[in-house]
């Protein structure tokens, strides 16, 4: 059975977006990043890949807005930046 390309693209976008779920704010401890940040960089990275193979890239300025994020020192920084690049394409909270 074959899917429309719509159909395949949601799906993938969902299924990655879904492997985000354990690095949600709720789940977080008050102290210190809320995730680690190789782990979420690594997420956005297969995102960032996915959408571009799907023919669905990132705006150009998310793509720097989150280089930019993963090169700060401050590890709660970096996570805050990437939390921030990705909120923007979040359908449900």
């Amino acid at each position: 059975m074959r899917f429309p390309d719509s159909a395949r693209l949601f799906l993938v976008v969902f299924l990655l977006l879904a492997s985000l779920t354990p690095f949600t704010r709720a789940q977080a401890p008050a102290d210190g990043p809320q995730v680690a940040l190789q782990p979420l960089a690594q997420q956005v990275r297969q995102i960032e890949s996915a959408l571009s193979y799907l023919g669905q890239p990132l705006a150009e300025s998310d793509v720097r807005r989150i280089n930019a994020a993963i090169g700060f020192e401050d590890e709660s920084a970096a996570v805050a930046g990437l939390e921030r690049v990705l909120d923007q394409s979040v359908l449900l909270n």
